[in-house]
């Protein structure tokens, strides 16, 4: 399923992508977006409520673990799911960050893919020639 911010991979077991964007922050931000994309579908989630996240990590690649599993933290214990998000600050061990979304309605949302844990394996964030490139894998 590719968008203009990020593809899907195919990886025996589990669900991988890659996330594209011009810089860092972006980045960040659409791996989240990536992430709600495929839990429940961005389409199905309206901007009715924000989340302020600050979190942190031993250096940018668990920055970007720990800032997902955030996210899917807050769907499992808090029922939220979001749909868009706006880095406010950016550094290589911490992010804060606002979300978008709304409460979780199981007549209204449904999963598209039943995300467990997301993952270390195969984990890259590294520049590219249009800006940054993040790939992430997740256990389902």
């Amino acid at each position: 399923m590719p968008t203009d911010f990020y593809q899907q991979l195919d990886h025996t077991g589990d669900c991988g992508i890659e996330v594209f964007a011009r810089d860092q922050e972006t980045l960040f931000a659409n791996a989240a977006r990536a992430f709600s994309d495929l839990l429940i579908g961005l389409e199905y989630i309206k901007r009715q409520l924000v989340r302020n996240f600050e979190v942190s990590g031993d250096d940018q690649e668990s920055l970007l673990v720990n800032w997902l599993d955030e996210l899917l933290f807050a769907f499992e214990t808090e029922g939220e799911v979001y749909c868009d998000y706006v880095v406010e600050s950016l550094s290589s061990t911490r992010i804060s960050a606002a979300a978008y979304g709304e409460p979780y309605r199981p007549e209204h949302h449904s999963y598209k893919v039943a995300i467990k844990a997301v993952t270390f394996h195969q984990l890259t964030i590294a520049p590219t020639d249009e800006g940054w490139m993040a790939r992430i894998i997740f256990d389902l």
